[in-house]
């Protein structure tokens, strides 16, 4: 089995190096970029306009959003930036942003209020009202009575 392991290591690393060397080393046809003027001439306006929606973007969350308007870009046939796609990508990556916000503090929520049940009555972690020390019970999870 060891030697049958080796063989198929092998195997996908030459079909992967043949991947490598065909589809990814060959030089693609450059294409480039180009901005549409209207947004060239306001991109002053259009990155303080931007720097204001984003607050609390991380730079990664920043470099993602720039890697998805080029992607869209050049989803393109022309290869053009134009304003309308730079605010459909990101008014796109805020409201994406905004929802993550939004879900993070769901689960922040959720996870409060779950600790907050299995709580173990006579803990230190444990909240100075417990019904079950109000009623002398103990839960399946209390220290045995000494």
């Amino acid at each position: 089995p060891a030697t049958k392991t080796a063989a198929h290591l092998r195997a996908v690393r030459d079909v992967c190096r043949s991947v490598l060397r065909t589809l990814l080393l060959q030089p693609a046809p450059p294409r480039f970029i180009e901005v549409e003027k209207k947004v060239d001439s306001a991109k002053k306006d259009v990155f303080q306009a931007l720097a204001t929606k984003s607050v609390g973007f991380s730079g990664r969350e920043i470099h993602k959003m720039f890697l998805s308007l080029q992607g869209a870009v050049y989803g393109t046939e022309e290869c053009l930036l134009t304003m309308a796609l730079w605010e459909k990508v990101t008014s796109w990556k805020l409201s994406e942003f905004a929802r993550k916000v939004e879900l993070e503090a769901t689960a922040a929520r959720n996870r409060a209020k779950a600790e907050g049940d299995h709580k173990v009555a006579g803990s230190p972690s444990a909240s100075a009202y417990s019904p079950l020390r109000e009623s002398g019970a103990r839960s399946a999870y209390s220290p045995p009575a000494r």
